[in-house]
């Protein structure tokens, strides 16, 4: 992985469900970037508004930018049973890979989504 992210999966699926509030385009499109130890989610649909919102996080490797389905990544979050997760990311048009830190077996595969900016 290029960037393998370590965090709260409470915090981080409380996060996601308020970003996705905003996230209400056909895509359902939230967008993850990291800097300084900060997961930042943000949202963006012209008529409803634009939700940031920020979780701690541990960070190896390079910063990536990426962006996925809320509701498939809330899927993901919802049915974990632990406390902290496990994200890997290597670049905006690969899939990351969500792992409980308790169950390193299971993973969970996710498809990003194109944004063109």
């Amino acid at each position: 992985a290029k960037q393998r992210l370590r965090l709260s999966t409470e915090r981080f699926l409380r996060a996601v469900r308020r970003a996705a509030i905003t996230a209400r385009d056909s895509a359902n499109v939230v967008r993850l970037s990291t800097e300084a130890g900060t997961l930042t989610i943000t949202s963006n649909t012209p008529e409803v508004g634009r939700a940031v919102e920020k979780v701690p996080v541990q960070a190896e490797g390079e910063p990536v930018q990426v962006a996925f389905n809320a509701r498939f990544l809330l899927d993901c979050l919802s049915i974990l049973e632990t406390d902290e997760l496990v994200f890997d990311l290597t670049g905006p048009l690969q899939p990351g890979a969500i792992r409980p830190v308790n169950q390193p077996d299971y993973v969970y595969v996710l498809a990003p989504v194109r944004v063109y900016t």
